[in-house]
Formats: C-alpha cells, structure tokens, sequence
C-alpha cells in the first residue's frame, strides 16, 4: 500500500516540480505561461482518473495475474468513448438541417456515427470542430490579478 501512495504522489508531484523549476529558471519565459495554461484546465476528475490509472498500472505490476486489471482498463476504456460518441450525437441531433450544406447531410453523418463508431465519432468530430468551432471563451479560463484562474461558467 505505500509502495502505491508513493507512485501516485510521485506522478502527481512532477508537473508541479515542472512547474517550480520553470518558474526558478525563467520566470516570464513563454514555455512556462503556456504550460501554466495547460495545467490549469484540469479539472479533479482528471486527477481522480490520474490515480484510478496509476492504481491500475500499479496493480498490473504487482499482481501475478493481471487480467482484472487489464479488464478494468479495457473497460474504462470502453466508457470513455461510449461518452464521447453521446456527446457527438447529441450535438448532431441538436443541430437543424439547415446548417448542413447539404440536403441529406444530418441523415448521412448519423448512419456514419452509428455504423462505423470509432471512425465515424473520429470523422465527425473534425467535421464538427470545422464548421462550428469551440468559443474561445470557454478555452480560456480568465485570470485576475491576483493570478488565481476563474473558471467561465458555462451554459446549460
């Protein structure tokens, strides 16, 4: 068990020595602003899912058999991108048919979505980023002077 609480608090201690070493060595360097920026889009559940893969790893290591654990992260896996292609097709289905260049273009990007999943949610997604991007607003999060960031709320 400490063995384990030292590998997750090693993997979660290196971005902030990253950080601390950056800061040190070149204070106002563009290479630290942008990778402060990066840092602070993650959210908690990034980090909780941070330990559930290093517990994971850790125990594919330890274990002499790992197929449960092997199976856990095939199914986290799993979840993950079942997630990620409701996000996509809810975003199709939301959409009118008269944003869509085409006459039967909805119809078309929901038989791809649903007849070649891992393709299509990929395609889709390229497709949708293209046509209508994120707002820069909600990739920002916005800073006050006291150099905490402020999450922009985002609409439900």
């Amino acid at each position: 068990m400490v063995e384990f609480l030292v590998f997750v608090a090693v993997a979660l201690s290196l971005p902030a020595a990253l950080l601390g070493v950056l800061q040190i060595v070149a204070p106002h360097s563009p290479l630290h602003e942008g990778l402060l920026r990066r840092l602070t889009r993650f959210k908690l559940w990034h980090l909780m899912g941070l330990v559930v893969i290093c517990g994971l790893l850790f125990a594919m290591t330890t274990v002499a058999s790992p197929v449960f654990p092997f199976s856990l992260i095939v199914l986290i896996v799993a979840g993950l991108f079942l997630k990620v292609w409701r996000d996509e097709f809810v975003f199709l289905m939301g959409r009118d048919d008269a944003e869509f260049p085409g006459r039967h273009d909805k119809l078309v990007w929901a038989v791809v979505l649903l007849a070649f999943a891992p393709a299509g949610v990929w395609f889709f997604r390229s497709y949708r980023l293209a046509h209508w991007p994120e707002p820069e607003d909600r990739l920002q999060p916005e800073t006050n002077p006291t150099g905490t960031t402020i999450p922009n709320p985002t609409p439900f």
